[in-house]
């Protein structure tokens, strides 16, 4: 819920939520240099009464190195898609937007979708970039978030859907103290429109922080990887808040750093700001919409940088960036030079001399006696290097390096500084990362590594299966197929379809022809990838042998089911899973991997599912399904919810009506900050980025589920666990005992024939949906209680358990 400041207007930047009770991903030991997109919230702008009579209109200016400055005519494009403005409104807008397409330089237009309608009391307008990307060709650092107008402007093309907007802004039509003059002239208790735009849009662009704090505890990456803002924050020694040695994420130690003076360190703002680095906004009071992603109030109010400053007022213009933001934005990439070179491809056959050709796109100066071909046989254990000369085409320039011997890969990057000495690498930060473009030269007998995740079950009357896999090889991949066959039958090949985005991966389908399977069927498959060099080698998965999996039929459907397991029967199927006694338990339960496994193959994203074979016919009413769990999975972002990005390894129970074809949830998935003990635990041994907290029985929690949120009486329903997991944290996983599916339920003590009350109260009363129960003096000591909300007619609405904790219980 976010906060509304009366006494001023507030900027409130919300664009992220970071995780700050369990550990994030580490981006400095991910492998994985793959591009890759992700989403974020809206900047809220929440304004009140306190007059500036402060005007500083637009004028034309230039940075402290003389690269960006406003001009007379634009410089990029934006396309603004207006929806519900006033004419005075959009016209207001579109002189901002002039502004800032005046200030910056861009090759691919930048699009904004700009809706003019009532956001609620004292809300002046929101905005955000559309999405966010990292590992991009023309990216200057890996492992980093840039906002997707940032990131098209590095790389000269466009990488979302052009469809989708670039910044999505939306302002208050409702509110009533607007001026939408364009000559920076806000009277008495009015708000210019074109400053509160400017802002927005600046930080749609670029003007935002990852961090986050809650608990003591602060943070600086999202979805585990930082945003480009971040790596220029700094405390008052000089120490970079993203150095993970000085201030591990999610600790006390970054939690005091975020409310203590920071600083956006660069040698372009240090050239605007008299050779100082820029104060940026961060209170002793950490505030989560403005902390650290706004340049300090005390500082720049008023002056000719203080536009991106956190609290604006009525009766205050300013339409102009000011020399220290737009110095901050040419830092993090909108001066930038992108080096374009070729990729010398695999040969068998080894010429004397390998020549490379790089086209360099630049906005600013740069020192062309810089620009060099660095060159490995090793792997940059031993390496040279050598200069480019000029080609007949503009911009265009070649460097020629002597071959080896074959039978080596070799390793090469180029490397060039601007006039400000900043280093640009291709591929990208190349030396940190080890990130080189590679060749092989010589004869190739390597068959092509062929990676998949085998499927382990086919579940009836489901006839068909999906197959992905990934195959690379140095001389490309000619032909990926399946062999398989059915009870030891040959069946026809099945050859899988390239993907377009990604060369590596390969998708195709196993369909069986209608009743052809019956049920107790074997299938044995293998995955085969062919490359394209003179042997045509082949790769296989798995390395020998075939993949193997069962064909399962349901069993006859019930309305009641319950499974202590233990007793050994085969009602579920499924991989990744075993009903065991793990040590320190005493009994069995339904136990996944432990630890789970990361997720693999072309998505490295996997689900580990086991399916009960018993079909249920949901009851109309009490058609719960009860279980006690133990759920130590990693946990997602402080706030996020089911289904965004940032909500990373979960477990959901689902449920099919049409025999596991589609599957849909029966609530919505949750990890281990369900439940604080799962949490607690989880984060009580992190080795590296992975949790080691073992599962113990005094974990358990009960958990009720009810079939009715999303399926109606009467329909035939199969169910399965599923435990989503993604390529990086993992932890002990998902245990599950005393499953009782629509039964009376003889572990649950009652409430009205074992325990006494002494004192309730359920308010409200009446009710608009959400009722508070509190119940103390509880005798007997009982650990669960079934609580039923009936409405006037005596239909059930709710059945709930409620874990009792020191002899009251509230729900």
């Amino acid at each position: 819920m976010l906060r509304r400041y009366y006494p001023k207007l507030l900027l409130i930047t919300t664009f992220f939520v970071i995780n700050l009770s369990s550990f994030a991903q580490n981006y400095f030991h991910k492998a994985d240099f793959n591009q890759a997109q992700t989403t974020g919230d809206s900047i809220v702008c929440y304004g009140h009464h306190h007059n500036a009579y402060v005007y500083l209109p637009t004028t034309l200016w230039k940075t402290g190195k003389g690269e960006i400055q406003r001009t007379t005519s634009p410089t990029s494009r934006f396309i603004v898609t207006y929806n519900g403005f006033t004419p005075q409104a959009r016209a207001a807008f579109q002189f901002a937007v002039n502004i800032w397409q005046s200030m910056l330089s861009s090759p691919v237009p930048i699009r904004i979708t700009a809706t003019f309608q009532p956001l609620g009391q004292n809300v002046l307008g929101s905005a955000s970039p559309g999405t966010f990307f990292r590992n991009f060709p023309g990216a200057t650092r890996l492992q980093t978030w840039y906002p997707v107008a940032l990131a098209e402007k590095m790389a000269g093309r466009n990488l979302n859907d052009t469809t989708r907007a670039d910044i999505t802004a939306n302002f208050n039509s409702g509110f009533s103290g607007w001026y939408y003059g364009t000559d920076g002239r806000p009277g008495t208790n009015q708000f210019d429109f074109v400053t509160v735009v400017l802002h927005e849009i600046g930080h749609g662009l670029g003007f935002f922080s990852g961090r986050s704090s809650g608990g003591g505890l602060g943070s600086m990456l999202f979805s585990g990887f930082p945003i480009v803002f971040d790596h220029y924050v700094q405390n008052s020694l000089g120490q970079a808040l993203l150095n993970q040695t000085i201030f591990p994420d999610n600790s006390t130690t970054l939690g005091t750093a975020l409310v203590s003076p920071l600083f956006f360190d660069a040698p372009y703002v240090k050239s605007a700001n008299s050779n100082n680095s820029a104060t940026l906004y961060s209170p002793s009071t950490f505030e989560p919409g403005s902390s650290t992603s706004h340049l300090d109030q005390l500082t720049y109010a008023l002056s000719g940088n203080g536009l991106m400053v956190p609290q604006l007022n009525p009766a205050y213009a300013n339409q102009s960036p000011g020399p220290i933001t737009m110095n901050m934005f040419a830092e993090m990439g909108w001066i930038h030079t992108f080096l374009q070179p070729d990729t010398v491809k695999s040969t068998e056959t080894i010429p004397a001399n390998y020549t490379v050709k790089t086209r360099i796109v630049s906005d600013t100066l740069i020192n062309l006696s810089s620009l060099r071909l660095f060159y490995s046989a090793d792997t940059f254990r031993t390496s040279a290097s050598v200069t480019f000369a000029p080609t007949a085409t503009p911009n265009e320039y070649s460097a020629t390096f002597p071959s080896s011997p074959g039978g080596r890969v070799m390793s090469y990057y180029v490397t060039l500084n601007d006039a400000t000495a900043r280093t640009y690498q291709t591929p990208t930060e190349a030396v940190r990362f080890n990130n080189y473009f590679q060749f092989y030269a010589g004869t190739d007998n390597v068959p092509p590594p062929v990676t998949h995740s085998p499927t382990t079950f086919l579940f009836l009357p489901t006839d068909t299966i999906g197959i992905q896999a990934t195959a690379t090889d140095w001389f490309d991949v000619d032909t990926v197929y399946v062999e398989y066959s059915i009870n030891n039958v040959n069946q026809p090949a099945l050859g899988l379809t390239r993907s377009r985005t990604n060369r590596a991966n390969f998708t195709g389908r196993l369909n069986f022809a209608a009743n052809n399977l019956r049920g107790g069927e074997t299938i044995r498959y293998r995955v085969v990838a062919r490359d394209k060099s003179t042997a045509r080698n082949l790769g296989f998965s798995p390395t020998t042998g075939f993949h193997t999996l069962v064909v399962s039929a349901a069993k006859a459907p019930q309305q009641d089911y319950s499974n202590n397991f233990d007793t050994p029967n085969d009602d579920f199927v499924g991989s990744n899973y075993s009903i065991i006694t793990p040590s320190g338990f005493a009994s069995p339960a339904i136990h996944s991997d432990h630890p789970y496994l990361d997720g693999s193959g072309p998505t490295q994203e996997s689900s580990y599912i086991y399916q009960l074979r018993v079909p249920i016919i949901v009851r109309n009413t009490d058609a719960l399904v009860r279980f006690d769990e133990i759920v130590l999975v990693e946990p997602g972002e402080t706030g996020s919810t089911f289904g965004q990005p940032t909500f990373y390894d979960y477990v959901v129970l689902e449920g099919s009506t049409d025999g596991g074809r589609t599957w849909r949830t029966v609530e919505p998935g949750y990890d281990s900050r369900f439940n604080p003990a799962w949490l607690n635990a989880f984060n009580s041994n992190l080795v590296g980025i992975n949790s080691r907290a073992q599962g113990t029985p005094a974990l358990y929690r009960p958990h009720t589920f009810n079939l009715r949120t999303n399926f109606r009486a009467g329909d035939v329903v199969l169910l399965r666990f599923r435990l989503f997991a993604d390529a990086n944290v993992n932890g002990w996983g998902w245990a599950i005992d005393n499953l009782q599916i629509q039964g009376s339920l003889s572990a649950v003590t009652s409430l009205a024939d074992q325990v006494l009350i002494q004192q309730t109260k359920l308010y409200p009363n009446p009710t608009e949906g959400k009722i508070m129960l509190t119940a103390e003096g509880l005798s007997g000591n009982p650990q669960i209680l079934q609580i039923e909300v009936f409405n006037t007619t005596g239909v059930s609405l709710l059945t709930r358990q409620v874990t009792v904790e020191d002899r009251k219980s509230v729900v």
